[in-house]
């Protein structure tokens, strides 16, 4: 009955979260090693819960609230969930916080308050938290429009539906794949490119048979032209049967079967799905369906149901004023080292010693990190515009800051060689003995060349990378910058690269430009 009753509960989690009682909050504890505990209390304040269950049967309103769990939190009593899971090693750590998750924000209604991509991971030999908020809206978009595909960006995301289609369901047509696909690719016109693309992600990791239900499902719903008389009187006659079964009395039954039938008119699989969860409910999930029946239905029922135009949310209906200040969406996290803050901005976080406090309704769009290094040492992201045998190009680097502001960029090598292949200074990359190997003259393989898989601050160590030009080892001044699972890339300074390559890195004060010339030795 869960499906059916959920829009009962959205619906009075909506009249509470409006109100400002929310609290949602996760504490984390982090041992040395990498294992530790989660913990996590959700819940509604228990005077604006017990105020929003005063018209409630008293019995009843107990009996729900039995069901939830009290805890105390920053001088209030919440009745809600909680609960705590254990996790051996950062690897772990994802899967026990989303364990606990599901159910609080199942009960809370907050679709996932937490981050999208909140990891714990090895930085080197110490821990470091990674937030990654790039999901939420910015808090400073002027536009405060949400995001809307192009009529040809759509038209892609159809085209790129109906191939997936086409390679995974079965026992369609192909007319009948393209208007899926069409009717998809526009309802989904408010969903921006990524997440378009985890959505396709989705659909090609789910079950072929449970894609095909889907898809039968999707197609009936788009045939489906409503109900005549006869079938809306049958359906009504299917219904009251159910709840004359269930033990109400003749009109009480007459009555919300006719709420039933008119608030559920589907097409008839999903209508029947609905008729089944109904016959199989309890005592107490069928008196909260047709308590919701009555209240959205407490004038009569409307004519056309879902064709109805929805009330549209004024902000004042729930006696919302606009503050939220008593919506707590809070994680802290404790090491047993202190942590330093190395990307992400100074808004809704909170370091002190080992402990990170994040106010999750405050936090920006970006990356946050926290490391438990000790005397750390950051690297700044570049986009450095350099002039290539006299034409203008981007490399992406990173810079070590000194004092006075004055700052040296390091390259990737893969990237310098990325861009010098097919040029005189072309040399080829590869991996030997623990080395980075570089070959003078050789041909680059572009493939090799993946997309550096974090941006922002890094941590860095400045030990010389051993590396091997033409076979033989030569000492370069490098950086190492670790990504979230802890893997190393190597950073070269573009003059020593020059140097041991053979090409020319002049700096031409006069312009304020970095020009690499590459049928040049170099000259320093």
């Amino acid at each position: 009955m869960k499906r059916i009753l959920s829009r009962a509960l959205v619906l009075s989690m909506l009249c509470l979260l409006l109100s400002g009682c929310v609290h949602e909050s996760v504490d984390v504890a982090v041992r040395a090693d990498g294992s530790g505990t989660v913990s996590i209390k959700a819940g509604y304040d228990a005077e604006i819960l017990r105020e929003a269950m005063a018209d409630a049967d008293p019995a009843e309103a107990q009996a729900q609230l039995d069901a939830l769990t009290p805890f105390e939190a920053d001088g209030k009593t919440y009745y809600g969930v909680t609960g705590e899971a254990a996790f051996a090693s950062p690897e772990g750590f994802a899967a026990a916080l989303a364990g606990l998750a599901a159910e609080a924000d199942e009960l809370t209604e907050n679709g996932g308050f937490l981050p999208q991509n909140l990891r714990l991971v090895w930085d080197g030999d110490a821990l470091m938290l990674v937030v990654d908020n790039r999901s939420a809206e910015p808090e400073d978009d002027a536009s405060d429009e949400p995001y809307e595909a192009s009529e040809a960006e759509t038209a892609a995301r159809a085209e790129a539906l109906l191939e997936l289609y086409r390679r995974r369901a079965s026992g369609f047509s192909d007319g009948e794949l393209k208007r899926l696909a069409e009717e998809r690719a526009e309802n989904m016109d408010y969903c921006d490119p990524r997440d378009f693309d985890s959505y396709l992600a989705f659909l090609n990791e789910r079950d072929a048979a449970e894609l095909n239900d889907d898809l039968r499902y999707e197609l009936e719903a788009l045939d489906w032209a409503g109900l005549d008389d006869a079938a809306r009187a049958a359906r009504e006659e299917q219904t009251r049967a159910v709840l004359l079964d269930a033990g109400l009395t003749a009109e009480d039954a007459a009555r919300c079967a006719e709420y039933f039938v008119d608030f559920y008119d589907f097409q008839p699989s999903s209508f029947a799905e609905n008729l089944a969860m109904l016959r199989e409910a309890d005592a107490e999930s069928l008196r909260g369906e047709l308590d919701f029946l009555r209240s959205v239905y407490e004038d009569g029922a409307p004519e056309g149901g879902y064709d109805e135009e929805p009330v549209e949310y004024d902000g004042g209906d729930y006696g919302y004023d606009g503050d939220a200040a008593d919506i707590v969406l809070r994680m802290t996290v404790r090491f047993d080292a202190p942590v330093t803050q190395i990307s992400g901005g100074a808004e809704g976080v909170s370091v002190e010693g080992g402990s990170v406090t994040l106010d999750l309704t405050a936090l920006g769009s970006e990356v946050y990190r926290f490391t438990t290094r000790a005397g750390v040492s950051l690297a700044y992201e570049r986009n450095l515009t350099v002039e290539l045998d006299g034409a203008p190009v981007e490399l992406r680097c990173y810079a070590l800051r000194y004092a006075k502001g004055a700052e040296t960029n390091y390259v990737r090598v893969r990237d310098l060689a990325s861009l010098l292949d097919g040029t005189q200074a072309s040399f080829g990359v590869s991996w030997q003995n623990h080395m980075v190997r570089l070959d003078r003259g050789a041909a680059y393989d572009d493939a090799q060349t993946a997309p550096v898989p974090f941006s922002g601050a890094r941590t860095y160590r400045g030990d010389a990378a051993k590396t091997l030009v033409d076979g033989r080892e030569t000492a370069l001044d490098s950086l190492t910058l670790y990504d979230e699972e802890g893997g190393g890339y190597t950073y070269y300074k573009l003059r020593d690269l020059g140097a041991a390559l053979g090409f020319n890195v002049r700096w031409d004060a006069a312009r304020h430009i970095v020009c690499i010339e590459s049928d040049r030795p170099y000259t320093g």
